[in-house]
């Protein structure tokens, strides 16, 4: 009998729901934008802290490393003790840390304090996530606040450079911290009074400890490894860590099989990677070759970041028209273009890096079309974990190539100089003015090559993930000729 009452599953959300999803978004961009709020600072850092080029590349990517390996526990954790209270007790240890993060004492208390700020925003994301899906009962409406939360996620990790840029044009380095505590504090006080309890204890999967730790083994691993890779006198250390990274992801493939393609996966780091990776070389040449002020630097991001949020909206639109597998192959070439660009001086660099940034944008949206159990990853920290790597790998070419480039003046004292561009500023400081100008001009240089060296890897990955995604769709496409019943099931 139909008594004109909604049924409680599709009932419309009222302004406790709408004031739910505002305070949802907050702590959802600051988990995003922290990693990049370091990019624009990194020159200030490493004048400041006696932090070598290797380090300052583990402090930006320390954050995602860890983020990427506690993700999916932490969504796990949630459903056992309520995602309302993981929430609020993660913001409240996410302002806690940024506030020691402020004002560290060395390098290595940074380098702890930003991996400690990454198991706070592995939580935050997946909760926020469950709690979006909790508070709006409507499909549509909740389709709609999924969407606004996904915006709040990439406007996040696009804005991260520019917020960082403003806040060192005005205060010091440790400012860009700093601004979560007043963010999380909101999130702390309403959160009891407009979010509802959520999770499921008895639907919970079992909190997977080996699993936990294989992830942060692989995360761990692979970038100890590639970034050590710039470090003279161990050549043997950087492949033992990778070869360990390889073993410990193998053990967790094997743990979890079953979950289908990995394309998707695959293209969802390989996204993040490219937006991180370029985004942080590109404000250190704006800072170190084009002489660009931390806020200059971040202004010329902006576009980036509207090419981002414009990218991922655009991909669902135009994946009614077009296979979801080209239109993500079709993003990645334009991001390899964007990669070509980059090498074109200061307008290459900005106009590069938001055609990478749109490129690279489809992936997050469309990477769960192309296997089931990618739409999981992306909502637990799957595209920090690439922009993580992204950091790791590129910081890491671009390192090698200066060290292995640059041409140091007769008469400059010590190592530094050659280990990274922060390095022969600090050094060049200390030298007669003659001296320090001519060792500044050959940090200039070199830094130049090898940014177009980074570009270079970037531009052939980008065609390669393009390729392999192409070729899995012509896969599929005979698999569904060859199984009509399975072609019926897949087109419905």
């Amino acid at each position: 009998m139909d008594t004109g009452v909604p049924h409680p599953r599709f009932a419309r959300a009222g302004m406790r729901e709408w004031a739910g999803l505002a305070l949802l978004v907050l702590p959802t961009m600051l988990s995003t934008m922290d990693f990049g709020l370091l990019f624009t600072a990194t020159p200030s850092l490493g004048a400041t802290l006696p932090a070598g080029g290797v380090q300052q590349v583990w402090i930006v990517a320390g954050y995602g490393v860890v983020a990427a390996g506690c993700g999916v526990t932490a969504g796990a954790l949630g459903d056992r003790i309520g995602h309302r209270r993981l929430l609020v007790g993660c913001a409240f240890l996410f302002g806690l840390v940024s506030f020691v993060a402020a004002y560290p004492d060395s390098a290595d208390m940074l380098t702890i304090t930003r991996g400690a700020l990454g198991v706070c925003g592995a939580a935050l994301l997946p909760a926020a996530r469950s709690l979006v899906v909790a508070l709006f009962r409507s499909p549509r409406q909740r389709r709609l606040a999924l969407r606004v939360w996904v915006g709040a996620l990439l406007f996040g990790g696009a804005a991260g450079p520019v917020v960082g840029g403003v806040l060192l044009h005005y205060y010091w380095w440790g400012s860009v911290f700093l601004i979560a505590l007043p963010v999380m504090a909101v999130v702390v006080a309403a959160a009891p009074a407009v979010l509802p309890e959520s999770g499921d204890v008895d639907a919970a999967h079992p909190l997977d400890m080996v699993g936990l730790l294989l992830s942060l083994m692989v995360a761990l691993a692979f970038v100890w490894g590639l970034s050590d890779l710039a470090v003279p006198g161990v050549p043997g250390a950087p492949l033992v860590s990778l070869l360990i990274g390889v073993g410990a992801g193998g053990w967790l493939v094997v743990r979890r099989r079953g979950n289908g393609s990995t394309t998707g996966s695959a293209a969802v780091l390989l996204g993040g990677a490219l937006a991180g990776g370029v985004g942080y070389l590109a404000v250190q040449f704006l800072q170190v070759v084009a002489g660009r002020s931390a806020l200059g630097a971040g202004l010329l991001l902006l576009p980036a970041a509207g090419a981002l949020v414009a990218g991922s909206v655009l991909a669902p639109v135009l994946a009614r028209t077009f296979d979801a597998r080209q239109v993500v192959a079709g993003g990645l070439v334009l991001a390899a273009a964007g990669c070509a660009v980059l090498t074109a001086g200061t307008a290459g660099v900005v106009t590069g890096v938001a055609l990478v940034c749109l490129g690279v944008a489809p992936t997050w949206p469309l990477g769960g079309r192309l296997n089931r159990d990618t739409a999981t990853f992306v909502a637990r920290t799957g595209g920090l974990a690439g922009a993580a790597l992204g950091v790791a790998v590129l910081g890491s070419v671009a390192l090698l190539a200066y060290q292995g480039l640059v041409r140091i003046p007769p008469g400059v004292p010590g190592a530094a100089a050659g280990d990274s561009v922060a390095g022969a500023t600090a050094t060049a400081g200390e030298l007669p003015a003659g001296l320090g100008a001519a060792l500044l001009t050959a940090a200039r240089a070199a830094v130049v090559d090898a940014f177009d060296t980074a570009a270079l890897v970037a531009c052939c990955a980008a065609l390669v993930l393009a390729a392999l995604t192409v070729l899995r769709r012509r896969r599929a496409a005979t698999a569904v000729t060859t199984e009509p019943a399975t072609a019926l099931r897949e087109a419905a």
